[in-house]
């Protein structure tokens, strides 16, 4: 059993990792500053972790094994880590981002690299501080993000406080409704609308891992010995093209394609440069990556579920939202007694609910376990109302509902 401290761990992959442990039999603490309860059998510290007289007070005598740094995102951060957990851990990993890789970002113009890009192309430790030398500093996002990875990385690798580990993680990808950033559903949504996607004329490929496989390889390597950073990346690198293509394979819609031109913002995940990583030094030690094209029609599918379900949720509020005197003609299931009903759309758009339609697939794809249905409400409450019976058939028998009222079915 070891006793794991994970600084943030309170969402997406670094949750997956703290209930993992917890499960192994590893005694888990997550220190936050309080922004959610950590789920059962799991310890919990509050702290800011910038603020280091009240992170030392955190953590009294505490000692761990293993500290897991989660959102670790400038050298300032770093410093502060590196002095107070200096003698109260055994190994510190710090998750970091391929986006280090990053040429259009390093704070000298990159020369020739290899790719896909090994652990040894780019040591932050020999890079210039920011502005003094090459290119000035960027203020764009993508750039504060590397070079505050870069610059802690550094902080841990120039003078070892302890055995450190930075996991250069890959784009990480799966999820659902879990997966905050929203990347794959900007290509869901696109692609399912028949909304071109901006991509780049040359495409370059680039990496990704899922999920549950970047929280598996965290806990991987907090039981290693190994030191120094490593790349974490399934198998295959696609490009942005091949991407589209999967997505379109599970939303059953042609990609179409809007051609931006250079120095134009594309969509994410398209790159006018490459930096894919090498997953050769992880593979070497032991870990075993799944493979892109394995793992990726899933999440596709659980995105497109949860897209189906936010289109849905926000049609409904549009119509409960509109003013005046609204009808709404709602259906019941031709041939169930006790069928369930779905709104079609105000009366006042066409006979048979036209362009206020919701189709069978929006309601199975907003609710495909459902089996029993309920009450729906017009108006506006029929947006909790809906989501709780729809998975009907929505042939209309005809019931005129005016705004407001309740229909039972």
């Amino acid at each position: 059993m070891k006793r794991i401290l994970v600084i943030g761990g309170s969402r997406y992959f670094g949750k997956s990792l703290v209930t993992g442990a917890r499960d192994a039999g590893d005694e888990v603490t997550v220190l936050n500053r309080g922004s959610g309860a950590p789920p059962p059998g799991v310890g919990r510290l509050v702290a800011d972790r910038d603020d280091e007289a009240a992170l030392r007070t955190a953590l009294g005598p505490r000692d761990f094994d293993v500290v897991v740094d989660q959102v670790c995102y400038t050298p300032l951060q770093a410093a502060v880590a590196r002095r107070v957990f200096a003698g109260r851990t055994g190994r510190y990993v710090m998750t970091s981002t391929m986006e280090v890789y990053d040429p259009a970002t390093l704070p000298v113009p990159a020369g020739p690299v290899s790719v896909p890009v090994a652990e040894a192309s780019l040591d932050p430790v020999r890079l210039p501080l920011t502005g003094a030398a090459g290119r000035p500093p960027g203020d764009w996002p993508a750039y504060v993000y590397a070079e505050g990875k870069r610059q802690a990385e550094a902080v841990f690798l120039r003078d070892p406080a302890f055995p450190y580990v930075g996991v250069r993680a890959a784009h990480v990808l799966g999820g659902g409704p879990a997966e905050f950033t929203g990347r794959l559903a900007h290509y869901v949504e696109r692609i399912a609308a028949g909304t071109a996607v901006d991509v780049h004329e040359a495409p370059y490929a680039t990496s990704f891992i899922h999920h549950q496989e970047m929280a598996a390889f965290l806990y991987w390597t907090a039981d290693q010995t190994f030191t120094g950073p490593v790349n974490a990346a399934s198998h295959g690198a696609p490009d942005v093209i091949a991407l589209c293509e999967a997505v379109a394979a599970q939303v059953g819609r042609d990609p179409r394609y809007s051609v931006v031109g250079e120095g134009v913002a594309a969509s994410p995940f398209s790159f006018d440069r490459a930096y894919a990583m090498d997953n050769g030094r992880a593979s070497a030690l032991g870990f075993d990556f799944g493979r892109v094209v394995d793992w990726l029609p899933g999440a596709i599918a659980e995105t497109a579920h949860e897209t189906a379900r936010g289109r849905l949720t926000r049609s409904l509020v549009s119509d409960a939202s509109l003013q005046g005197s609204c009808y709404r003609r709602v259906a019941h299931t031709e041939g169930h007694a006790a069928g369930p009903v779905a709104v079609v759309g105000p009366l006042d758009w066409a006979a048979g609910g036209g362009r206020g339609h919701v189709s069978l697939a929006q309601q199975r794809a907003a609710a495909p376990d459902l089996e029993q249905p309920g009450v729906l409400a017009a108006g506006r409450k029929c947006v909790d109302e809906v989501l709780a019976v729809v998975g009907g058939d929505p042939r209309v028998l005809g019931q005129a509902v005016h705004d407001g009222a309740a229909v039972h079915r």
